[in-house]
């Protein structure tokens, strides 16, 4: 057996816990198993098993210990809190992964698995683990996208779900992209599903392919998605759209981490990491009856939200220079007031609509300066949908829905949210809603909630 670049530090565990661990590592891999009593003279520790049960300030306290080492020290916590709500501040102070109390064995060995592969690449000449290999594809400079550059850097390492929110045209598929390059399974497959695409008849093949003769026309076998996906990374893209029917299996396959290909009979286990996106409020889709709300918490480990390009103005001029330049196209002077028009217009398309304005201009523009009359002969559009008028007067901002509509979807995602952490006890929600129980009652049955 290879010898084993991972040396775990026990924390916290009780005695049956500890030996469950030290019995499933010592029977699987070579990995050698510290006692926390042992820390003091044990050296080349590298990694930290801590139980925490369901304490967050404990859990807190245990990664700023072992970050005040100043060395790589990846932290595990245990925990019987697998909230999306417990989870995710942690993960962004800096724990690596969170596994579920009582220890499973099973999800320690696939653990040990991705911190070897890790640890190993880590350590090899000229790499380090804070570069992104994507990094220089995602261009801006604004505060909201180096929040994100931030969010993907502390993301990407872990092994948690993330669910990735943003309009049509941000580049949520990069920032999946992102993600998986700078994991541990970035030689390994990053396999992308539109779920908006796929027919819902369809879904299910395609997700977990099928067997010679399952139906009609089946006439060999066929690997699904998942399949080619095995040790890497599986993008959902557009999971707002899943037909309620298939997000009831997807979430089956997502607990048991194994899945049953159409026509046949056999669980086939799995190993994926699970990214998924959406242009959707999931929330108020949970609330609309469009999206489960046990399968929302299962994707949305780690939030990320890309803003929309009318919200980092900043960085659209640095974008035009950046497709300019991938592409070879002819660089032209952008004049002073073609930078203002396109600093002022929304962009309803996003990014995707401003590549798409590169490439129109590299093909109609024939002068080697662009101005503002130029860009509104070739999107005529720009005039009207601006957040400030061309002359830099003030102009009336256009907004998406009426004050009424924003205020009623507000409130059904407060009293969801509300709902959830009263595990639907009405008295605890009026209490903290300051309300009564028959205007609770009231707005419950108005938004469906419970």
């Amino acid at each position: 057996m290879k010898p084993c670049p991972v040396k775990i530090l026990l924390v916290g565990f009780e005695t049956k816990q500890a030996a469950q661990i030290r019995e499933a590592v010592r029977s699987n891999t070579n990995c050698e198993i510290i006692p926390a009593e042992e820390s003091a003279a044990a050296e080349g520790w590298n990694v930290v098993f801590a139980a925490i049960g369901g304490d967050a300030q404990t859990a807190k306290n245990i990664i700023a210990r072992f970050k005040s080492e100043n060395r790589p020290i990846k932290t595990i916590l245990f925990s019987t809190d697998l909230t999306h709500d417990f989870m995710v501040p942690l993960i962004r102070e800096g724990a690596w992964n969170i596994l579920p109390l009582p220890v499973q064995p099973n999800s320690i060995l696939r653990e040990i698995k991705n911190l070897t592969s890790e640890i190993k690449t880590r350590d090899e000449p000229g790499h380090s683990s804070t570069d992104l290999k994507m990094a220089h594809k995602m261009v801006g400079d604004s505060p909201g996208m180096q929040h994100l550059l931030r969010d993907i850097k502390k993301a990407a390492p872990t092994n948690a779900r993330v669910l990735i929110n943003g309009e049509n045209g941000v580049g949520k598929e990069l920032v999946a992209k992102a993600i998986h390059e700078g994991s541990d399974r970035a030689d390994k497959p990053f396999v992308k599903v539109n779920c908006a695409a796929i027919p819902r008849e369809l879904i299910e093949s395609e997700l977990f392919g099928y067997e010679k003769g399952a139906f009609t026309g089946a006439v060999e076998q066929k690997k699904g998605l998942i399949g080619h996906a095995h040790t890497g990374t599986l993008f959902l893209d557009e999971i707002g759209d899943m037909a309620i029917e298939t997000q009831v299996k997807v979430l089956r396959v997502l607990q048991e981490n194994q899945y049953i290909s159409v026509g046949g009979s056999t669980p086939i286990s799995f190993d994926v990491r699970i990214v998924s996106a959406t242009n959707k409020n999931l929330r108020q889709e949970i609330v609309k009856g469009n999206f489960r709300k046990d399968l929302y918490f299962r994707l949305n480990v780690i939030p990320l939200h890309v803003p929309p390009l009318r919200e980092r103005s900043t960085d659209i001029l640095p974008l035009f220079a950046h497709f300019v330049k991938v592409n070879n196209f002819k660089e032209k002077l952008i004049l002073p007031d073609a930078a203002k028009l396109m600093r002022n217009y929304i962009w309803p398309g996003n990014v995707r609509e401003l590549y798409n304005l590169v490439e129109r201009i590299s093909a109609m523009v024939v002068e080697p300066e662009i101005s503002a009359d130029a860009l509104l002969k070739i999107l005529p559009e720009m005039e009207k949908h601006v957040v400030g008028s061309f002359d830099g007067s003030p102009r009336q901002k256009t907004y998406k829905r009426t004050l009424r509509e924003s205020l009623e979807a507000y409130e059904a995602e407060l009293l969801q949210k509300c709902y959830e952490d009263c595990d639907g006890n009405i008295s605890k929600m009026a209490r903290a809603l300051v309300t009564d129980r028959a205007n609770l009652h009231k707005k419950l049955k108005k938004y469906d909630i419970g």
